[in-house]
C-alpha cells in the first residue's frame, strides 16, 4: 500500500485541502468545522490518506452518521472525497472510500452513500466500481 490512513487529520492541512477544493459556505467558517470534527458528541469525522512516510497528505474524506425513516440503523453519508490530482488514480481514493465503510460498519450503520456531479467522470468511474448508482436526482431549495 502506497499510502497510510489516519483518523487525525495533520495540523491545518484539511482545511486547506477544503478550502483550495471547494467553495462552500459551511467553509467560511472553519473553526466551527473544526470544533465539530474534534467534538466527541458530534457525529462528524474526517479521515486523511498520506504516503507512508505521513509527510504528504494526499487525500481527505468527511462523513457523518444520521437517522433514516427507513431503518434502525443509521446512514453514513460521505460528504466530501479529495485527492490531490497529483495522486489521483494511485488508490488513495478507493482506500478513503474503504476506510468510511469500515467506520460504518463499526458504527452498526447499514449504508454508506454519496452524490457526486455528472461531469466528474473520473471519479465516476471508481464511484462506479465501489457502489451502485441509485437513479435518484438531488433537488436543492435555498433557504
Amino acid at each position: 500500500m502506497p499510502y497510510s490512513l489516519y483518523e487525525h487529520v495533520l495540523g491545518g492541512l484539511l482545511g486547506q485541502a477544503m478550502g483550495d477544493a471547494f467553495a462552500m459556505p459551511a467553509l467560511l467558517h472553519p473553526e466551527a468545522t473544526w470544533k465539530r470534527l474534534h467534538d466527541p458528541d458530534e457525529p462528524m469525522f474526517a479521515l486523511g490518506a498520506c504516503t507512508r512516510t505521513g509527510a504528504d497528505l494526499r487525500g481527505i474524506v468527511h462523513y457523518l452518521f444520521h437517522r433514516s425513516f427507513w431503518t434502525t440503523a443509521d446512514y453514513c453519508y460521505l460528504q466530501d472525497l479529495f485527492v490531490a490530482e497529483n495522486a489521483r488514480g494511485s488508490g488513495f481514493g478507493r482506500a478513503l472510500i474503504e476506510s468510511v465503510a469500515d467506520k460504518a460498519l463499526e458504527a452498526g450503520a447499514c449504508r454508506v452513500y454519496w452524490l457526486t456531479r455528472e461531469d466528474n467522470h473520473d471519479a465516476r468511474v471508481l464511484y462506479d466500481k465501489v457502489a451502485s448508482r441509485t437513479g435518484f436526482i438531488q433537488y436543492r431549495m435555498q433557504i
